[in-house]
């Protein structure tokens, strides 16, 4: 009886050195899945910032596109007034050559 008793010890701790080396690989095994899943989190983490970032630089670029187009209308806008001023101003010139020239004639 003794025997078996020591035996059946003998086989207890085998059996649970085994569970313990298998406890260490499935210990080892969920620390290095625990490993890639924080990498893996990091990676979506910086993902979702770069998409983020890559919206607000589209965003930025079409308001910055928007604003030479802005620009642009100022610039075209800025010269039909500057023509129009030259002309009022060669018109006026013009009116007032007549009027002087008129009134040579008069005299």
């Amino acid at each position: 009886m003794a025997y078996q008793q020591t035996n059946y010890e003998r086989s207890s701790r085998i059996s649970n050195s085994m569970s313990y080396s298998q406890l260490l690989n499935t210990r080892e095994s969920t620390a290095t899945d625990l490993q890639a899943t924080a990498q893996m989190l990091k990676i979506q983490h910086k993902t979702k910032q770069l998409i983020g970032y890559q919206k607000v630089i589209k965003s930025l670029n079409d308001r910055y596109q928007k604003v030479i187009e802005n620009i642009e209308v100022l610039n075209s806008n800025q010269e039909a007034i500057i023509f129009y001023l030259e002309q009022q101003e060669l018109y006026q010139q013009q009116q007032k050559s007549k009027a002087s020239k008129s009134k040579e004639k008069k005299k």
